[in-house]
Order: structure tokens, then C-alpha cells, then sequence
């Protein structure tokens, strides 16, 4: 087939034409006019109206647009909005998206306004900036607990979501938000967009790019598994050339990728087979493909000068994530001269979650590097708590934490590591070592903006630092949990006393995961009073040093039996 022009129109949108032509037997159809009010179809001019309600209705009640690429819901946002913002000079609209270029064809047919502005998804929850209406623009991008956060915060909220593309999965998207918006918003709308506005109606040519790119890979339904269903599944490495040649598998192994990973595109699917270095594992359930795992060979660069412009930033070589980061980020300067397995991916079948076979497919992973003399299989992902559980459940290592977030999804990467030689144990050691004796100033200063649930979730999956200096500290922190020592004055043995002992205290479940959240903000990442009063809920600042001085209590219980029974003074009611 030859090449495609896109043809605009003066509303901005386009209709494709060129050498292909029509399918066989049927008319060409006419590019849709634009109407009086610069909508380009029925459907689009549907979606505006639904915006326009939402705008002007009753709060609470988002609106969900879902349509294929090419059928003008981004435009139908830039086009409401743009109609509300002539009618009152003070209405205020944010709009978000992945990033600034996402959003581009609403914003341009929005125009200029100051009432229009464009926000990060991270900072709409962070700053809250005043707003009567919140668009969100390829919502299937953005992770869908940020999505449910803006939920809680905005009254007015549209989101529009591409159901096969580049720009993330409308059906994962639905699959993971739609529960969300029960449980908040039950009064929800959805609105489809059939109509293309860039092509003919059934182009041939959407159809082929949606089987060629796997835009419609699905996964297959499976019964509820059995003791006998788990025993029948095995795990093996996957030759490329032959899963390429095989459309069947191919298409439910990168489903389950689409389905896990609100960023999966359809480069992921250049990269599987293409990649250089690339290995693909999968499970199998009686032939059928139902979890998999995308794993990436870097490292082994025995250049020396190369390795010290690594260490130096000066260079980043493609295909090294993992050993630059420790280089350049960690300062493991001998990071890249080691080889490593680094997993890009892994995805589970929604029915068999929970059952063991990520850890199995790791396993075997593993047991391929040690086979083949690597020296370690590695990670990098945003953390959250659950995530951090789940690897450090398999044994793996916490080696770096970035002190920047991911301007879509407000999370911080993070890298963990399993050895599998003697110089990837001490690497892995060296890597965690390093971080647990710097976590406290990254607290401190470039993460203490990190949800502090997150932060405990870290200080647990790092080794604590020597309990020596808490004998000195013992009758302050004693003075602080039984009498009235003030926390001003706690504040520095309480700080030591949190790297010490939260971990074990949380493992052995003396204290709750919101209560450790407490003293990480509090003692490490040093929040003011009053913010850690609105943040974790307390009725007022003596409320909530009532409540530290009780969990100091209980870390303070195993920290040192007996310890300042005859130094301190009891409280007092």
C-alpha cells in the first residue's frame, strides 16, 4: 500500500486519503463537515454536549469518553472547553495527561485562555490547584490510583481514554478504574465515540494496524484454578523467532502485558521480538499462555573508560538501565562491568493472581543466570508497598531509591537485586549497605515529599543501622513515650530509634503500617506539627503527640527490656 495524507480541515481534525483508496465495492465516504460549533461528527458533538453537562450539572458525576484513535475525543474536550471558558471570564479548567504533548490536540482547540492551564497528574494531588473542571486526557496512561486520588479531590472530572493505542489500553483502563468509580462516583456516565473522523468508516487499513501492532490482543477467559489446575502448569523460555511466527500466542502473552501495564505500547511489542538481549518466559495452563515475564541482558561493559564516564554522567548507554543507575545514581563504580538479567516485565492472568507464579517465573529466571555465570537479575519499578512486598517477599534487595518522581505517575523508582555469583552478592550487599546509611538524609531532603507509607515500606525492606547509640538515647526517648519530654527535644534519639527498630516492630505487627508512616514523617522526613495533624487525621497537635509517644512506647517495649524503668519519672495523667 502506498503512502497516506491526512487531510485537515479548518476545525483542525483530518480525514485520510491517498493511493490506498476505498475497500473494494464500496463508495468512498466524506470526510465529516464541521458544524456550526466545530464538531466533526455526531458522535463528537454527542461527547461535547455530555462534557458541557458535566460542567454545568450536578457534581460528582464524571464522565468517561472511550473511542478508538482517530474518532476526535480529545478534540471534543479542547471544543467544550473552549465553549465554557467564553462564557464566564473567571471559570476555571485544568487539564491533564501523561505529559504536555498529550494533550495537545485539546489544548489546541481549546485555544488560549487564562483560565486554562495544564497540570502533571502527580502535582494535581500534591498542590490541588482551584479548579471547576478537571479533563483528563489519555487516562488509560496514568495510573489508576492517581486517577481514583483526583476523584476524592475534584467535583468535575472528564476522562477520556483510547480503547487500542499508543497512548495506553481503554480496556485495562476500564478493568481497573471502572471499580473505583462505583465505589465514589455510582452516578458515572460513559460515552462511546464510533464514528472515525480521521478516516472512513471499516478503513481497511485500522483494521490491519490493530492486528499488526496486536491493538486488540486479548486475554483468554479461565475458570477459577484448583489445586489439580496449579499442578498442570509449567514455566519455560520461549524462542522469538518461533513466537513470532506463532499469532496465537504471541497475541495472549502481550494481552496479559497490556492488561497489567497501564504503559504498555505497541513498541513493547517491537522490543520483545527485536530486542537485543531479550528473553521472554511464560507459564503455560494446558497450552494457553497465563503469566510471563520480558527480561533484558545488560551489563559485562569492560571498557574502563567507558565504566568511569558512567560513573561521572557523562555517558548513558542504551540498554544498560540497571548498571547505570548504580553507577551514576548509587555510586557503584564497578556496576556496569558486572552482567546482569534486568526484568522489564512481568504479568499474571487476573484468575490465577496470588497463586505463585510471578515467584515461580522468577525462579527461573534466576536458576537461567546462575546456569549461565551472571552475576545478577535485577529490577527497577515506581514503588509502592504493595510492589516492595512482593519482591522483598522473593528474597530481592532494595539497592537505590530515585529522588525524582515519574511526572505522571507520581512515584519514585527504585531497584532491587537478587545475586547469582560471589561479585553480585557483593555488589547487592555493598548496594544495600550504602542506601541504609544515606536513607535518613534522603528523607530529610529530596524525598521529603515521598508518601510516608512509602517511605516506612523502604526503611523495612533496608537493613538497620547498629542499635548501639540507642543505650545513650534511652532515657530521653523513655522521658518522651512516659513522661513530657517534648518532641522538639525527641526529635533526634527518636529519628535513631525509628531506623533501629520500625522495621522489626512492623513485621512483628506492634505497630500498624499507618502508625510507622507516622514516625517516618514525623522523625525523618521532619514534617511541621500541623501538616502531620491534617495528613494523618488527628483531632489537634496534642492528639497527635499522644499518639507518637504511643508508638514510641511500643518500639521502645523489645528495643531495650527494663530500659529507663529507674531513669524516668511514669506519667503522670
Amino acid at each position: 500500500c502506498g503512502s497516506v495524507r491526512v487531510d485537515h480541515s479548518a476545525s483542525g481534525q483530518g480525514a485520510a486519503t491517498g493511493r490506498c483508496g476505498p475497500a473494494r465495492g464500496r463508495s468512498p465516504a466524506p470526510a465529516p463537515a464541521p458544524d456550526a460549533e466545530g464538531a466533526a461528527s455526531a458522535d463528537q458533538a454527542r461527547a461535547i454536549e455530555a462534557v458541557l453537562r458535566v460542567a454545568r450539572g450536578r457534581a460528582h458525576r464524571p464522565l468517561v469518553l472511550s473511542a478508538h484513535r482517530g474518532r476526535g475525543k480529545s478534540a471534543a474536550l479542547g471544543i467544550a472547553a473552549r465553549r465554557l471558558l467564553a462564557e464566564a471570564e473567571d471559570y476555571r479548567i485544568l487539564v491533564t495527561a501523561p505529559n504536555r504533548g498529550a494533550a495537545a490536540t485539546l489544548l489546541g482547540h481549546a485555544g488560549s485562555h487564562p483560565g486554562l492551564d495544564f497540570v502533571a497528574p502527580a502535582d494535581l494531588l500534591d498542590r490541588h490547584p482551584a479548579a471547576d473542571l478537571v479533563l483528563v486526557d489519555e487516562a488509560a496512561a496514568i495510573p489508576a490510583p492517581l486517577l481514583e486520588g483526583l476523584l476524592h479531590r475534584y467535583p468535575r472530572l472528564v476522562f477520556a481514554a483510547t480503547v487500542h493505542g499508543y497512548e495506553g489500553t481503554g480496556r485495562g483502563f476500564e478493568l481497573r478504574f471502572r471499580d473505583a468509580l462505583e465505589r465514589h462516583t455510582p452516578g458515572w456516565r460513559l460515552e462511546r465515540l464510533e464514528q472515525p473522523i480521521r478516516w472512513a468508516a471499516h478503513d481497511p487499513l485500522e483494521t490491519l494496524g490493530f492486528r499488526a501492532l496486536l491493538l486488540d490482543a486479548a486475554i483468554p477467559a479461565i475458570d477459577p484454578p484448583s489445586s489439580t489446575t496449579l499442578a498442570g502448569i509449567t514455566c519455560e523460555r520461549l524462542d522469538r523467532d518461533t513466537l513470532a511466527g506463532d499469532e496465537t500466542t504471541l497475541g495472549a502473552l502481550f494481552g496479559l502485558l497490556v492488561q497489567a501495564h497501564y504503559q504498555t505500547r505497541p513498541a513493547d511489542l517491537r522490543m520483545l521480538l527485536d530486542g537485543p538481549g531479550v528473553r521472554v518466559y511464560a507459564c503455560r495452563l494446558a497450552g494457553r499462555v497465563v503469566a510471563t515475564l520480558i527480561a533484558s541482558a545488560e551489563g559485562g561493559i569492560d571498557d574502563p573508560a567507558l565504566r568511569a564516564a558512567i560513573f561521572e554522567g557523562r555517558r548513558r548507554p542504551r540498554g544498560h538501565l540497571l548498571p547505570q543507575t548504580l553507577s551514576a545514581h548509587a555510586g557503584l563504580a564497578e556496576a556496569p562491568a558486572l552482567r546482569a538479567l534486568r526484568v522489564v516485565r512481568i504479568a499474571t492472568h487476573p484468575a490465577l493472581r496470588r497463586h505463585g507464579l510471578g515467584a515461580r517465573l522468577l525462579t527461573t529466571l534466576q536458576a537461567a543466570a546462575r546456569a549461565e555465570g551472571l552475576d545478577l537479575v535485577g529490577t527497577s519499578f515506581g514503588a509502592t508497598p504493595g510492589l516492595l512486598a512482593f519482591w522483598r517477599h522473593q528474597g530481592w534487595r532494595l539497592a537505590q531509591v530515585g529522588t525524582s518522581r515519574n511526572a505522571a505517575s507520581g512515584e519514585h523508582a527504585v531497584v532491587l537485586l537478587a545475586a547469582c555469583s560471589a561479585a553480585g552478592e557483593r555488589l547487592a550487599t555493598r548496594a544495600e549497605r550504602r542506601l541504609g546509611a544515606r536513607i535518613g538524609v534522603l528523607l530529610a531532603g529530596p524525598l521529603r515529599a515521598l508518601d510516608p507509607r512509602i517511605a516506612a515500606a523502604l526503611l523495612s525492606a533496608l537493613p538497620p543501622p547498629s542499635r548501639n547509640a540507642l543505650e545513650e538515647d534511652s532515657a530521653e526517648l523513655h522521658a518522651f513515650a512516659n513522661a513530657h519530654r517534648t518532641l522538639e527535644a525527641s526529635l533526634a534519639p527518636l529519628a535513631g530509634l525509628t531506623r533501629v527498630r520500625l522495621a522489626e516492630t512492623l513485621r512483628a505487627g506492634r505497630i500498624t503500617p499507618d502508625e510507622a508512616a507516622l514516625l517516618v514523617a514525623c522523625a525523618l522526613q521532619l514534617h511541621a506539627p500541623a501538616t502531620l495533624v491534617e495528613r494523618f487525621s488527628a483531632s489537634g497537635r496534642e492528639a497527635l503527640t499522644e499518639q507518637l509517644r504511643m508508638v514510641t512506647g511500643r518500639l521502645l517495649e523489645a528495643a531495650m527490656p527494663g530500659a529507663g524503668a529507674d531513669k524516668t519519672t511514669p506519667r503522670t495523667p
